[in-house]
């Protein structure tokens, strides 16, 4: 590099000319305004002439096309072709096999559900967990009046999988030691739910809705009672009384063909024997206790709040009232109770609000976690909206109204965009002895539902003056906070610490 010091005199003197020239220039043009702006517009295009933003697609109408097929024991096919990118997804519900069943308890018939699974019968011999070696993802689960097996997969796969099918749920083997450990592991579980504060609420405030012979009553602590006396013969003999072919329904989703679909199904299961066992449902039994709230005593640093509602069963003309309601009530982050106490009131980081329904019954449910120090103004603020929902103070606002349904809607189409939420649906319909396309009348209810019509259904079943209420905290919490919130006959109790095995 070349240096000033080092150059002729000349050459200096030139050098710090151009460099005194080229600081002068920067000067200028830093002082120097900027450019107007343009007498005239860049595009002569008239403003009235540029096009408004597209609007959305109309949504494409939802239409369930499936066909009944029965074959000649009694079991039913419903088979729903529809484009699915190649995937199928099928469904066996076994209606002999009930949740609310009188002949066994609801965790025999889960357990045997489990056990199912573990291992199966074939002709190369005993093979654990046989449908995911076959790699399908076969799971079982059990309802109020069904046992329900699901798997999604390719479709060209459907010929073996309906093999597989039947092998995993008639030829189970009920193997002792593996039994054994799915007691112990079922047990720990459930012992784990009831010390948590969702566990205690979930199985304290049905207690507040159904009586004591109901088996919603108390889900976990029966549960937990009734796995201590189950023994693998007590699995055998609840299997032996399962899959009635006249019980049982095969759903079939996705890029089928009908004729093979059904023709398939004829070949596998029609050599099902009839043996009748329909099952004896509980009957739904209210509660007649006289509280209307129960609190658990937990040294929790936020308490938990949970509000338990009777909600319409899932084919009742409210149903569809209550998906918005559900919305409306904190399922939508937007709703106005949750700005209420996330924003406007800082009570709580946001709250959740569910509804589900079956063809036996339904139930709204809110929960969330307050600070300890606002629980007395949080029950206020709840019971209030309750109130609100129903057409107290004004009602229902027209904006909320409009997003809360509009999610719903929007919640139910894209279910039903996939195979897997077309057969649920199917089932669903199936179990409550409804049309297969009720989805379809379902939206089209929720199209047509104004205010009136909603906060009516809400007036039909939420309570805002007896709705059961659940509170988990802490003694000084109970002390100093619901003692201040007119709530009517009030439970507490202390259960005994957890015992880790």
């Amino acid at each position: 590099m070349v240096t000033l010091n080092k150059l002729p005199t000349a050459a200096r003197l030139f050098a710090s000319a151009a460099t005194l020239i080229a600081c002068a220039t920067l000067t200028a043009c830093a002082g120097r305004a900027g450019l107007p702006p343009p007498r005239a517009p860049l595009a002569a295009t008239p403003r009235d002439a540029i096009p408004r933003p597209p609007r959305p697609p109309a949504d494409a109408p939802i239409a369930i096309d499936a066909r009944v097929h029965r074959l000649d024991n009694g079991l039913t096919v419903v088979v729903s072709p529809r484009p699915a990118e190649g995937l199928a997804t099928v469904v066996l519900v076994d209606q002999a096999a009930a949740g609310r069943d009188l002949r066994s308890t609801r965790a025999v018939t889960e357990l045997t559900a489990f056990a199912m699974l573990d291992a199966t019968r074939t002709d190369a011999g005993v093979v654990p967990d046989y449908a995911r070696h076959e790699g399908y993802d076969l799971r079982l689960g059990l309802r109020a009046r069904a046992l329900v097996a699901t798997a999604t997969f390719a479709a060209d796969r459907l010929d073996p999988f309906l093999a597989v099918l039947d092998a995993t749920v008639r030829q189970p083997v009920f193997r002792d030691e593996r039994i054994a450990r799915l007691l112990e592991r079922r047990v720990e579980t459930v012992a784990g739910e009831l010390a948590t504060a969702e566990g205690i609420l979930d199985d304290r405030l049905p207690g507040l809705l159904y009586g004591e012979a109901d088996p919603r009553h108390a889900p976990l602590r029966r549960s937990f009672t009734e796995l201590q006396r189950i023994t693998p013969r007590d699995l055998r003999i609840r299997h032996a009384e399962l899959l009635d072919p006249a019980a049982c329904t095969l759903v079939v989703v996705g890029e089928v063909d009908e004729a093979r679909v059904v023709a398939r199904a004829a070949e596998v299961f029609g050599a099902w024997a009839p043996h009748p066992s329909p099952p004896q449902l509980a009957p739904a039994q209210p509660a007649e206790a006289p509280v209307r709230g129960v609190g658990v005593v937990r040294p929790l640093l936020r308490p938990w709040i949970g509000v338990l509602e009777r909600a319409p069963p899932s084919g009742h003309a409210d149903h569809p009232a209550f998906l918005v309601l559900s919305e409306i009530l904190g399922g939508m982050f937007s709703s106005r109770l949750n700005l209420l106490v996330r924003e406007s009131e800082t009570l709580s980081y946001g709250l959740g609000a569910t509804y589900e329904a079956s063809p036996d019954g339904g139930e709204l449910r809110v929960v969330t976690a307050v600070d300890p120090t606002q629980v007395a103004r949080f029950v206020g603020t709840l019971l209030g909206e309750l109130a609100r929902v129903s057409g107290a103070g004004g009602g229902l606002e027209a904006r909320e109204l409009t997003i809360a349904r509009t999610r719903a809607r929007q919640l139910l189409r894209a279910r039903l965009d996939s195979t897997a939420g077309v057969a649920g649906a199917i089932v669903e319909s199936v179990l409550a002895g409804l049309p297969l396309d009720h989805v379809e009348r379902v939206l089209a209810r929720l199209d047509r539902l104004t205010k009136a019509d909603i906060e009516a259904a809400a007036a039909r079943w939420i309570r805002p003056d007896r709705a059961p209420i659940g509170v988990v905290a802490s003694r000084e919490v109970f002390e100093s906070q619901l003692t201040r919130v007119p709530l009517g006959p009030f439970q507490v109790i202390v259960p005994p610490p957890r015992v880790r095995r």
